[in-house]
């Protein structure tokens, strides 16, 4: 019988060429796109849980309660701490991360990602060592772990072990570090947000293993590992209460233990603190999708399937005449059906890998988890394939097989108008999901505009940045050549990098508006010419003068003469300039007095400007003077037309001041860009999206006006013979068809509108969605729905009545 219905299928799709075709294509191509999408989810699903103790491994993060403001680092003497006073706490490992320049006498320079940790961090992640030497960091030197894909890629061949290199941070350690390499472990998978090429063993001082009683220390990420009965809420409890005993202004804190399977997904910390994060909103957005691409692949197969069984209802006819039960004819269909998919998962299998690399070009990363590769997943998916084929199949074979014989040898099915109904519903929902991508990628792109284009208060086009640079005491001897190239207006030295944000520090004080809360006010430490290098607006007071000597005291000398009358007074008088928003929230601030809002003394306020991301409120912020900044970035303003000649000059300027390190630079628009890089790829996700689902719901609807046009054959027969143009047949067609997509329209636009409204509540600055949004969409649908029913419908109108209308 399995032979027979083989037989069978294989010769209806061969007699069928252009339906199979067509239903093969859309069915793979919509399997192929939840594929990927799926395989999305799953790698994202997948992250940290490889480590054998992940279970029982979690990381401390800090909430400051009068903020609101969270971070994933602590001081760096809570660890031991933990590990001293808790039973439960049975090891601890406190972590970084960086970006380092090695250098090796035979091998260059060569720039790693590396985990900075302690050894401690080992033993809690289980990490399988290639080659390991009894050598361990010393005094005058510190280990280094190389990854297996960082050995291959800088040493090939040969051994690294035992070999020692020259590290500087990319802001260019005045003193190289010493390091010797110690290890070569596995490659640390790329599902973990501990994601490095290298790991650096560091020995944390007896001071750093303290817990400070004034808070005072470093602050790292720290990882604890619990006892498997371990109580998490009373250990929570516990910390809170010795935080606040042991620190001073600790009663504000509250640490939460983080597990560490939760990170990759649930960090929503400042830029910064983490450098791989995912998104748990977007595996919910790629879960919906990769659904909703199943059920408009399922939705074309059902329609056109039922679009062919007017071709197919005279063979049921005499296959219940020779003695066919209605069961064997349903799981003839069935079988036809799984031909179809199986040979469209085979397909869609094909797109998959062809296209697998593209989707981790877009995502940035490789995917460690594939359905090709894991046979468990490939078994599962097969699995799910199989049973959507026995649901999505079942409908048209029951139509089938529910026909009666006379009806059936008459070449006509027992379709209902109930019937016909499921159909266009299913082309309405296609629609529906369609229109609503469609004004979804409309409003993400419209966002995005306004977000790149929107005024910041400063000209952030001719503005080069110099990032993260190390310029020691010759930063302003430095900035001085920079100032002398020609075609270079203006240069600056701050803390403030544009494409981070923020500033220098915050400082929290009363907030005017709510007294029993606090606000932070953003502190810009630049040199005296930041204002005129932006530039910003002068709109009352003046602006900071080397003439005077709280515009840009010299704090750093003022620290090592250890005179802390002068610091105190100076940290409280400093000259400061006030945006105009701060001006109006601090309402009390006078200029040349000294602020009870902040520490210093305003004498000018300058215009407004966005010191940080337009996702956030502009909140208060302060210019402080300092020509003495060290670690920071410059700002140059050249004029338009001469930036290769600059950067060229730079350059070499650059390798005179600083030749251990390298040159990097950026322009200040496009670092202020790559802050929407996020915004960025969910309008590419939408047009792809949109893309496939226009495609897939012509296809259904292709189907349903072929079904619709064989039912009406004769119909159309009748009215050519009586006068009616092709023209007019073709109208008349369509027009019931178009109707469905209007319908679609009404129904999609209230959600759509809905739903982009949740999307945008998450920015401060945001468009607003505009009718237009609605009638591009509609317009685009409409356009391509009606194309789509004008081809299928044309034959039809032009084919000779004497064929319809030959068997009457």
């Amino acid at each position: 019988m399995i032979k027979a219905f083989f037989k069978v299928a294989i010769r209806n799709l061969s007699r069928n060429k252009v339906y199979s075709t067509i239903n093969i294509v859309s069915l793979s191509i919509g399997l192929a796109a939840c594929l990927l999408v799926a395989n999305v989810v799953i790698d994202d699903l997948s992250y940290d849980k490889q480590w054998q103790k992940a279970p029982d491994i979690y990381r401390i993060s800090d909430t400051d309660e009068s903020t609101g403001q969270k971070t994933p680092v602590v001081l760096s003497g809570l660890g031991p701490t933990l590990k001293k006073d808790f039973p439960e706490v049975e090891n601890y490992c406190r972590v970084s991360d960086a970006n380092k320049y090695f250098t090796d006498s035979s091998k260059g320079k060569f720039n790693i990602h590396c985990i900075i940790t302690e050894p401690s961090f080992l033993d809690i992640f289980n990490f399988r060592f290639i080659a390991n030497a009894t050598l361990t960091g010393g005094k005058d030197y510190k280990s280094v772990i190389l990854s297996e894909e960082a050995k291959n890629k800088y040493f090939g061949n040969a051994d690294p072990i035992g070999k020692t290199l020259k590290g500087f941070g990319l802001t260019g350690d005045a003193d190289p570090t010493s390091y010797i390499v110690t290890g070569i472990v596995e490659s640390i998978p790329y599902n973990s947000h501990l994601r490095a090429e290298a790991i650096i063993l560091s020995q944390f001082s007896d001071e750093d293993n303290q817990l400070s009683p004034q808070g005072i220390g470093g602050f790292y990420s720290l990882y604890i590992l619990l006892q498997p009965s371990a109580n998490i809420k009373n250990l929570e409890t516990k910390i809170d209460h010795l935080y606040k005993i042991a620190v001073e202004n600790g009663a504000d804190r509250k640490f939460v233990l983080q597990p560490l399977q939760d990170i990759y997904l649930h960090s929503d910390f400042a830029q910064g603190y983490q450098t791989v994060v995912g998104s748990l909103r977007s595996v919910y957005i790629f879960s919906a999708v990769a659904i909703v691409l199943l059920l408009i692949a399922c939705f074309n197969f059902i329609n056109l399937t039922t679009a062919r069984a007017l071709k197919k209802v005279g063979e049921a006819g005499v296959r219940k005449i020779l003695g066919a039960g209605k069961f064997q004819l349903v799981l003839q269909y069935l079988f036809e059906s799984l031909i179809f998919f199986l040979i469209s998962f085979l397909l869609a299998v094909v797109f998959y890998r062809l296209f697998l690399n593209g989707v981790e070009t877009y995502l940035e990363h490789k995917l460690t988890v594939s359905f090709t590769q894991n046979i468990i997943l490939f078994a599962a998916t097969v699995l799910v394939l199989l049973l959507v084929c026995l649901f999505t199949g079942l409908y048209p074979a029951i139509l089938l097989a529910s026909t009666k014989m006379i009806t059936a040898l008459k070449g006509a099915t027992n379709s209902k108008p109930g019937n016909n109904r499921v159909r266009k519903s299913l082309i309405v929902g296609q629609f529906v999901i369609t229109i609503i991508i469609i004004i979804a990628a409309i409003v993400v792109k419209e966002q995005l505009f306004f977000l790149n284009h929107s005024e910041l208060g400063y000209d952030k086009n001719n503005l080069l940045l110099i990032g993260n640079t190390n310029f020691s005491t010759s930063g302003t001897a430095f900035k001085t050549e920079i100032k002398k190239i020609t075609g270079v207006e203006n240069a600056s030295i701050t803390i403030w990098n544009p494409g981070i944000g923020g500033g220098a520090m915050s400082v929290k004080v009363d907030n005017p508006f709510q007294k029993e809360k606090k606000m932070d006010i953003w502190y810009i430490d630049a040199d005296i010419d930041f204002v005129s290098t932006l530039p910003l607006r002068l709109e009352q007071g003046r602006l900071l003068n080397n003439a005077f000597f709280l515009d840009a005291p010299d704090t750093r000398s003022l620290y090592k003469s250890g005179n802390m009358d002068s610091m105190m007074y100076v940290s409280s008088n400093q000259s400061l300039l006030v945006s105009s928003y701060t001006a109006k929230t601090f309402t009390s601030i006078q200029l040349n007095q000294p602020s009870k809002s902040m520490p210093g003394t305003p004498v000018g306020v300058v215009s407004n400007f966005h010191n940080e991301s337009l996702r956030t409120i502009m909140k208060p912020s302060v210019i402080r003077g300092d020509n003495n900044i060290r670690y920071g970035n410059m700002l140059i303003r050249i004029q338009p037309g001469t930036d290769k000649y600059v950067i060229a000059a730079i350059a070499k300027i650059w390798d005179k001041f600083y030749p251990s390190q390298t040159f990097n630079y950026s322009w200040v628009n496009d670092a202020l860009a790559a802050q929407y890089d996020s915004e960025k790829k969910t309008l590419q996700l939408f047009f792809f999206f949109s893309y496939i689902s226009i495609f897939l719901a012509c296809m259904g609807l292709f189907g349903l006006v072929s079904f619709t046009t064989e039912m009406r054959v004769k119909e159309i027969g009748i009215r050519k013979v009586l006068g009616a143009s092709a023209a007019l047949i073709t109208v008349l067609i369509s027009k019931d068809f178009l109707k469905l997509v209007v319908v679609a329209l009404l129904i999609s636009a209230p959600i759509a509108v809905w739903l982009m409204h949740a999307w945008l509540e998450d920015y401060a600055y945001r468009i607003n969605i505009s009718g237009w949004f609605i009638f591009v969409a509609g317009f685009i649908t409409i356009a391509i729905a009606a194309a789509t029913v004008f081809v299928s419908s044309i034959n039809a109108a032009t084919a000779n009545p004497v064929a319809a209308l030959r068997s009457e």
